[in-house]
Order: structure tokens, then sequence, then C-alpha cells
């Protein structure tokens, strides 16, 4: 049976922004140059102005 901290990270994953880039091809760029060197998923959300770049764990 898998352990209740997994499984609750599964459902409400924690993401650490990474930076807010203005359009977005900047926040691909972003998010494809953190990857290549962590190794960590990341994503990408529309913000007020631009788009967020969050690493998720």
């Amino acid at each position: 049976m898998p352990k209740l901290s997994r499984v609750l990270s599964r459902l409400h994953p924690i993401a650490h922004n990474i930076g807010t880039a203005a359009t977005q091809a900047e926040a691909q760029a972003l998010a494809r140059l953190h990857l290549a060197r962590t190794g960590h998923a990341v994503r990408i959300a529309p913000a007020a102005v631009g788009f967020t770049v969050a690493e998720v764990r």
C-alpha cells in the first residue's frame, strides 16, 4: 500500500516558481532549459502579466 505522503503529493503537487516570461515562447525556452539542467518536471501557467514557469515536485 502506498505511503500517505506519496498519495497526497500526487493529488496536490508542490510547485516552486522558477520565473515569469513575457511570452509563451520565452516561457517554453525557460522551461526547457530548467528541465535539461535539473531533470525536474516543469509547468507553464498563464499569469496576470505573461506566463509563470514553475517546477513541480
